[in-house]
């Protein structure tokens, strides 16, 4: 199921609640991932341990989903490269990504709150990128709301 409201990412319950953030698949010299503008500044800001986690798991896995249970944060791929727009093709893969991970090991999930992924700082049309998410998401046991950053 999926539900859109006008409600910002953070005020969800952390309790309840893993949150996506977008993510990109760089990372700096000095070891951390490339966390630098919106909802990926913000996690950063809350939790500064992410960025080297993320790091970590770009370097183990490449560019993909992650699931920090620590943090009840999912990481979200939308582009390669910070400096690059957000891409659909990698949305798509991100979402292939995330139903695979969560079939297999965390359906203990249970809810996801997540932003309109790819369409602030990446550029993307909403409405190309809600048909992606309704597509690939709105049959599955998952509760999954789509809020404003």
């Amino acid at each position: 199921m999926i539900t859109e409201i006008d409600k910002n990412l953070w005020d969800f319950d952390c309790k309840e609640y893993y949150r996506v953030i977008t993510t990109n698949g760089c990372i700096k010299k000095d070891g951390t991932a490339v966390m630098g503008k919106g909802i990926a500044l913000q996690a950063n800001q809350k939790y500064p341990l992410l960025s080297t986690k993320l790091a970590n798991h770009i370097e183990t896995y490449g560019n993909v989903v992650g699931i920090f249970p620590n943090y009840k944060i999912i990481t979200f791929p939308t582009k390669n490269n910070w400096r690059n727009e957000s891409n659909y093709k990698i949305i798509q893969k991100s979402c292939d990504e995330l139903v695979l991970n969560w079939l297999a090991d965390y359906k203990n999930i249970g809810k996801v709150v997540m932003p309109k992924v790819g369409c602030s700082n990446g550029g993307l049309d909403w409405f190309k990128v809600r048909n992606i998410l309704y597509k690939n998401f709105e049959n599955l046991l998952l509760d999954i709301t789509i809020a404003r950053i």
